[in-house]
Formats: C-alpha cells, sequence, structure tokens
C-alpha cells in the first residue's frame, strides 16, 4: 500500500483506508473509555458521522453480510446518552470489528434493520480536511505522561 503521508495527499485522494489509519495510530492502542473520550476532545459531534460512515463502509466493502446494510441514525434524546457519546461507541465498536475483535453482536447494535435501499451519498468528502487537520494535529498524554505528537497527513494543506 501506498504510504501517504509522504505523497502530500489531497481531500480526494483521502479514503476509507486512510481514515482507518488515521485512528488506529490517533486511538488505536486506547481502551473503550480513554478511545471515546480522546476522540470526543479531538473532534465534535459533526466530524464523528463521517468518521463513522466512512469506518462503515471499509466493512460494507469487505464483507457481503453488510454490503446492503446501513448504519442506525443516532438521534440526541433528552433523557438518554449523549449524541457524541453514542456515535463515538459506534466508531470504537467498528474500528474493533475491523480489527478482528469477536465483537458483532456488538456491531450489529450500529446497523439498522432497514436495507440500504439507494446508494447513500458520501458525506465525508466535505468535511474530510476539518477532520483530518483535527485529527492529525492531535496531542494526547498517556498515564505515564508521555506526550505522543501525531503528524500523520499534515501535508495535506502545504501542497496546495
Amino acid at each position: 500500500m501506498i504510504d501517504n503521508t509522504q505523497n502530500g495527499i489531497t481531500d480526494s485522494q483521502f479514503n476509507d483506508q486512510d481514515m482507518f489509519n488515521l485512528i488506529k495510530s490517533s486511538f488505536g492502542q486506547l481502551d473503550r473509555k480513554t478511545f471515546k473520550h480522546d476522540l470526543l476532545k479531538h473532534t465534535d459531534t459533526d466530524d464523528l458521522r463521517p468518521i463513522r460512515n466512512s469506518l462503515f463502509d471499509l466493512i460494507r466493502n469487505r464483507e457481503q453480510t453488510y454490503s446492503d446494510t446501513k448504519l442506525v441514525e443516532r438521534t440526541q434524546r433528552d433523557n438518554g446518552q449523549p449524541l457524541g457519546e453514542k456515535l463515538a461507541d459506534d466508531i470504537y465498536v467498528i474500528y474493533q470489528y475491523l480489527e478482528g475483535a469477536n465483537n458483532a453482536s456488538e456491531l450489529r447494535q450500529c446497523v439498522s434493520k432497514s436495507k440500504r435501499t439507494t446508494t447513500v451519498s458520501d458525506e465525508t468528502d466535505s468535511k474530510m480536511s476539518d477532520i483530518l487537520n483535527k485529527l492529525s494535529n492531535k496531542t494526547t498524554s498517556t498515564n505515564n505522561e508521555n506526550t505522543i505528537v501525531l503528524s500523520m497527513l499534515m501535508e495535506i494543506k502545504t501542497d496546495d
């Protein structure tokens, strides 16, 4: 696979696999609680839907079982878990499934029971640059107070 970080990728070149790699390098080593916390810390709710859709598209493309499925439409409810937390949890579940976790039952909770009847337009394209910059510039502090500076895909804006 070509390493797009050295080629200065543009928005049109940024794909679902790139999103997976970015999530993996930024959050993949974290436990569920920390994964969700850090993801919410470095994004906003509007960023989470495109990330979630992008990762789920990888599953749809890899597994026939999910090819005509769609994700549950998450909404904010007055008495429920905040929308951002629900979306971040979905992203964690989808990411873990892509990494080979045996969590199909959790994944099914993210998938709508109705079938996808039309091709859904990819809403990730318009927001990808903003999300990419937020996650690429993320700095986290581990329990050992080690700081990890992520520079993945930083050239997206400098090569314009």
